[in-house]
């Protein structure tokens, strides 16, 4: 854990825990949720760093109720449940009750709806929606609680979308891309913020009016402030961006 404003570490753990900790989610309780997609295991953490749960089996990939491929997110719900996208090896989300039981999952890799490749980041509205983030597939997909189809959101703009988040108040859609040429020369990210009624309504990065260097967003999240903390995997670094207020 970092001071938002300094920057300064005040707290870390996973010594000698971790192999590739991919995803990281905070939920309503301030415990830490952590994919890693070398052990192919998720983990919970009460806030000060102590191990509450643990699915998967370390070092072993695979596809069914108890093993995971490369799991990048976890989005929790109100009630304890959580998703976590399978989304590196498989191509799937997968619903668990709070104390962690398999209830149902769906999706396989593909281009139509319900179907992923790279199933990259996710997270859940007021309303218990998910959101995904489909990175392939340049798009965020949309799908109700029980996993259904609601929409997507596509942009010719769009690069690769790698994560997303959302704002619980506004209800605005965060979310970064990453564009590369023939996946081997990167040109840049860009963080977007969607509103509630589905138009993009700022795009900030090589598009926009962000002066720095070159940066490869793999990661997203928001304060109650609504200031954007970006992970440029890249340069290995956090940004924050300060939401100004214009009067």
């Amino acid at each position: 854990m970092v001071d938002k404003e300094s920057g300064k570490i005040i707290n870390s753990w996973g010594t000698n825990l971790f192999v590739m900790p991919h995803g990281l989610t905070v939920d309503n309780d301030n415990n830490v949720w952590v994919t890693d997609v070398g052990l192919h295991q998720i983990f919970k953490f009460n806030h000060d760093g102590q191990l509450l749960m643990k699915i998967g089996e370390a070092k072993v990939p695979g596809n069914d109720r108890t093993y995971f491929n490369k799991p990048t997110d976890v989005a929790v719900s109100k009630d304890g449940s959580f998703y976590v996208s399978d989304g590196y090896g498989n191509s799937r989300i997968i619903k668990f009750s709070a104390n962690g039981k398999y209830l149902f999952e769906w999706g396989k890799k593909g281009n139509r709806q319900g179907e992923f490749n790279i199933l990259h980041g996710i997270d859940i509205d007021n309303d218990g929606n998910i959101f995904v983030a489909d990175r392939e597939n340049y798009r965020m997909q949309v799908f109700d609680s029980s996993g259904k189809f609601i929409k997507q959101f596509v942009d010719e703009n769009f690069g690769n979308i790698c994560a997303i988040t959302i704002d619980k108040k506004s209800r605005q859609v965060f979310t970064v891309d990453d564009l590369s040429f023939l996946k081997m020369k990167h040109i840049g990210s860009d963080f977007i913020i969607i509103d509630s009624a589905d138009k993009i309504q700022t795009r900030q990065g090589r598009s926009g009016s962000y002066n720095g260097t070159t940066c490869w967003y793999h990661d997203i999240a928001i304060d109650k402030e609504q200031n954007v903390y970006v992970c440029d995997i890249l340069r290995n670094r956090v940004q924050k961006f300060r939401k100004i207020v214009l009067r």
